[in-house]
């Protein structure tokens, strides 16, 4: 009797435990079904179409989207930014390439979020897009690229020495009056070491400005301001020297050497024979403005510091017909000077031939460098 007791209380302890879990189990499926209902209730999402493609161009305080789309039912892109706080629609119809233009944006890094609707009022998934937008900040800190140097012969043609390159410009900007006297513009590449300009109008300079553009697929290009040109040299492969005092023996020392573009060669007058003054007169092959000369001493077979044989004072003259000479002056000359000392003309100076004298200095005989003029 007592083993039919205990067996009989099991299986009601049992059944009790059982109808226990049967009822958490009921409140847990009914818990659960509460999480999902909402999501039942509004049943199926269906999601528009997103753009093919979507490619941003930066430009100045303005950003550019060209929006790529092949599905008909698009209607409208919708881009945010600043966090869902800003927006603007493009207007989709039918397929192709549509260009939405987002303009008066602040100078920074942008994200911004692209949503399809289409025309039953679905909505795509959003794409992520990044940009740069670029004002002030970025002007502010461009430069001219820099001039080395610009030549003309003697057909009017200069050619444009220019600095070093500098990082994102694209072209630079040379504004001019030509022969016929109007106004002209050309664009250079930026990377090129040299450019020409063949019409530039007699006694006229021009002035030269670097194009950037910060973004390769950009829609904007920025500008630095226009910078004058440097003076003109006058380039020598039109010179002849159609008269010296003298010259030493040798290639080395010839009056050619003068002329020649450089101041590691020299001319040296004849050595024990000659004395001061001494002098090389200059055909440049036609009439020029001219507004300064410029002289060094050689390195030729000398010290690091040059050849201190040089004059300590020197004189210019023009002429128009190598007959009738204009006197320029006296010139002191530091003939312990590397590099080159220039002497500035008075105004309108002109001429076709110019002579230059080395009136005094330390020895009989004279070692000087290169000589060279300026002006238009």
């Amino acid at each position: 009797m007592k083993q039919l007791y205990y067996l009989r209380e099991r299986s009601r302890h049992l059944h009790a435990i059982g109808i226990a879990l049967l009822v958490v189990m009921l409140v847990a499926c009914s818990d659960m079904n509460d999480l999902h209902q909402e999501y039942l209730d509004r049943g199926e999402v269906i999601y528009a179409a997103k753009a093919d493609s979507v490619a941003p161009h930066s430009g100045k305080n303005r950003v550019e989207f060209e929006v790529f789309v092949k599905s008909q039912r698009i209607t409208i892109a919708r881009f945010f930014w600043n966090d869902y706080r800003d927006s603007s629609d493009l207007v989709i119809e039918g397929q192709g390439i549509f260009k939405k233009m987002l303009d008066n944006l602040e100078e920074r890094r942008y994200i911004f979020k692209l949503v399809c609707l289409d025309e039953f009022g679905n909505r795509s998934l959003p794409v992520e897009l990044s940009a740069n937008v670029y004002g002030e900040q970025y002007q502010a800190q461009l430069v001219n690229r820099s001039v080395g140097s610009t030549s003309i012969d003697a057909l009017g043609k200069i050619t444009i020495h220019w600095g070093g390159a500098v990082d994102g410009a694209v072209a630079i900007e040379v504004r001019y009056t030509d022969i016929a006297g109007n106004s002209k513009l050309q664009s250079f590449p930026s990377d090129l070491p040299t450019s020409v300009i063949a019409d530039l109008k007699p006694d006229m300079g021009y002035e030269y400005r670097t194009v950037y553009k910060p973004d390769s697929t950009g829609i904007d290009s920025f500008f630095t301001d226009y910078s004058p040109s440097t003076l003109l040299t006058f380039d020598k492969i039109d010179w002849d020297i159609i008269d010296f005092s003298s010259e030493h023996g040798g290639a080395e020392n010839s009056v050619k050497n003068f002329i020649d573009g450089t101041f590691k060669t020299r001319w040296h007058s004849l050595a024990g024979s000659s004395s001061y003054p001494h002098h090389a007169t200059i055909d440049m092959g036609v009439v020029r403005t001219i507004t300064q000369f410029g002289v060094w001493i050689t390195t030729f077979d000398s010290p690091p510091d040059g050849d201190h044989r040089a004059p300590d004072k020197i004189k210019f003259l023009v002429s128009m017909d190598n007959i009738t000479w204009t006197d320029l002056g006296e010139f002191d000359f530091n003939r312990f000077l590397l590099g080159e000392q220039t002497f500035v003309t008075p105004p309108s100076t002109q001429g076709r031939y110019f002579r230059f004298v080395g009136v005094s200095g330390p020895e009989n005989n004279m070692v000087i460098g290169e000589v060279s003029a300026y002006g238009f």
